[in-house]
């Protein structure tokens, strides 16, 4: 399980500063389709908001937002006295993209069983939001049913999957480093590394910005670099390399195998997938959808060929 400290220190949830026995684990979903785990920190991390959750998780990282013991602001309820509470974030299409619910289904077993081990917490004292207001424990919500939905799975499906985790030994958590923001005038190693990247993005993705010069300075150049990349991946364009900038920046593009290269062998396996031959994971998906629609068919194949035949 990779897990993200990134504290919400100027939150008046953490500045509360009270803390909780845990007595159990309340799962919620975010209802906020397409913010993945990093992108909740910004909004969060200020002054004025009455809602504070332990973590976020989404398919690749656990993002803890508050010390697992403190008291969180998650449900309106009393079992804000006694359970740590994280929210598994729900992806653009929540219905459809059963890869991805499937890696974060997954790591939400991993980050329950963790934290039952931690706690000395069985499978049993998991809840959902909606089965804490049945309970009286919480306000009325109904995640995350609503999602869970799509994909025929229950919270008893999820305690018998943690349970079943828990019989394997402990989680192995890596630490991942909480990475600030970078953006016009910041200098040094980060932004050194941002440049190769942007590189290398440039040449599988066809992006229109002159190469780049890496000399650890953000400047306009390198802003422009930027730009290009979140227009291609239609993400906000600001300039500015946030939690999802990054998030979209670590995604192996045309290189569905994995095999470090975007051949022909990747093309052939997007056009597999796109017709319902072949079987993509969420990490293979986001490898192949070059064009950032959505969708994984010809026209992706298409560019990874394209790319390739350059490189000739």
């Amino acid at each position: 399980m990779n897990l993200m400290q990134c504290y919400i220190t100027k939150s008046d949830c953490y500045k509360a500063g009270r803390t909780i026995v845990p007595k159990g684990i309340m799962l919620h979903s975010t209802a906020t389709p397409g913010l993945m785990a990093e992108g909740w920190y910004k909004s969060w991390n200020r002054t004025g908001l009455d809602v504070a959750v332990h973590a976020f998780a989404d398919d690749k990282i656990v993002c803890q937002h508050l010390p697992w013991n403190h008291r969180a602001w998650h449900c309106a309820g009393q079992a804000n006295n006694t359970h740590i509470a994280f929210e598994l974030c729900e992806p653009a299409h929540p219905a459809k993209d059963d890869a991805y619910f499937a890696a974060c289904y997954a790591n939400g077993v991993e980050l329950a069983a963790y934290l039952c081990v931690r706690f000395g917490l069985k499978a049993s004292q998991i809840i959902s939001h909606a089965e804490g207001h049945a309970l009286g424990l919480a306000s009325n919500h109904v995640d995350p049913n609503h999602w869970w939905k799509y994909f025929h799975v229950t919270m008893d499906d999820f305690r018998t999957d943690v349970a079943a985790r828990l019989k394997q030994g402990p989680v192995k958590v890596v630490n991942v480093p909480f990475a600030a923001d970078l953006r016009y005038g910041d200098a040094g190693d980060a932004v050194r590394a941002l440049q190769l990247r942007l590189n290398e993005l440039r040449a599988r993705l066809g992006l229109a910005f002159a190469p780049l010069a890496a000399d650890g300075q953000f400047g306009a150049k390198t802003e422009q670099a930027v730009r290009a990349f979140q227009t291609a991946r239609h993400l906000l364009c600001d300039g500015v390399v946030g939690a999802q900038t990054r998030a979209a920046m670590t995604v192996a593009y045309g290189d569905v195998n994995g095999d470090g290269k975007a051949d022909a062998t990747d093309a052939l396996a997007i056009l597999q997938a796109a017709v319902g031959k072949r079987k993509l994971n969420a990490a293979a998906t986001r490898a192949a959808d070059l064009n950032a629609d959505g969708k994984v068919d010809a026209r992706d194949a298409q560019s990874v060929l394209r790319q390739a035949v350059k490189k000739q």
